[in-house]
């Protein structure tokens, strides 16, 4: 029961390192010569690393129910590479629109640009986190809710963010400024959709695996 759960918490981290890795590349790109907020990004790496270890301990309290796993059979599967394809274009498409078609760099002052798309970035760190608790069940069924250290290392890493926005000194050393109402109102526009399309996927999956089902009892 042991090796199941720790191959399926391999899987489960690796739909979140796949689905994600493509923020990791835009930002140093947008802010090249900029070091405090290089450095503020290399910080968030690390702190956002504990999203993945968390889910390391996602429980499965099912796993014995499931046949066992071919010995040939791939960790990531064709459905979690799409899956992964999908997620990284909308996340770079959420930050190329915010900085091109909102025009953050002309409307706002560059720190407050700077802080709406690190927001951003964050945001769609910790909703991908959560998004890929299970990979068939809602974000808002109690399957995401049963891994606690999930929905703890979230919030750790949201308030660290807000403490570092908000917090005079520390926000001057990374370029930083506090976010007003309607900057979070942008920053929400552009991350909370990633839910949506994952829900998607989600309803795609088990509308596939119904289908499946039903034409293996009717042959």
């Amino acid at each position: 029961e042991e090796g199941r759960l720790i191959h399926h918490n391999m899987k489960v981290v690796l739909r979140y390192i796949s689905s994600t890795y493509l923020l990791d590349f835009i930002l140093p790109i947008i802010w090249f010569g900029k070091i405090g907020s290089i450095v503020y990004l290399v910080l968030l790496l690390l702190i956002t690393n504990i999203l993945a270890l968390a889910l390391g301990f996602n429980p499965k309290k099912d796993i014995m129910a499931k046949s066992p796993k071919k010995q040939d059979k791939a960790l990531m599967s064709q459905t979690t590479v799409v899956r992964a394809v999908i997620m990284n274009f909308y996340q770079g498409l959420a930050l190329v629109a915010l900085i091109r078609w909102e025009d953050v760099y002309t409307k706002y002052e560059e720190m407050d640009a700077d802080t709406a798309v690190i927001t951003v970035y964050v945001m769609l760190k910790i909703l991908n986190a959560l998004n890929v608790v299970s990979r068939d069940h809602s974000l808002f069924s109690y399957t995401t809710v049963r891994n606690h250290w999930s929905l703890l290392s979230s919030l750790v890493v949201l308030l660290l963010h807000i403490g570092c926005m908000y917090t005079p000194f520390i926000n001057y050393q990374f370029e930083l400024t506090p976010l007003k109402f309607k900057r979070w109102l942008l920053v929400l526009k552009y991350s909370l959709p990633i839910i949506l399309l994952e829900e998607s996927l989600k309803f795609y999956r088990k509308g596939g695996k119904q289908s499946s089902k039903l034409k293996q009892k009717l042959e």
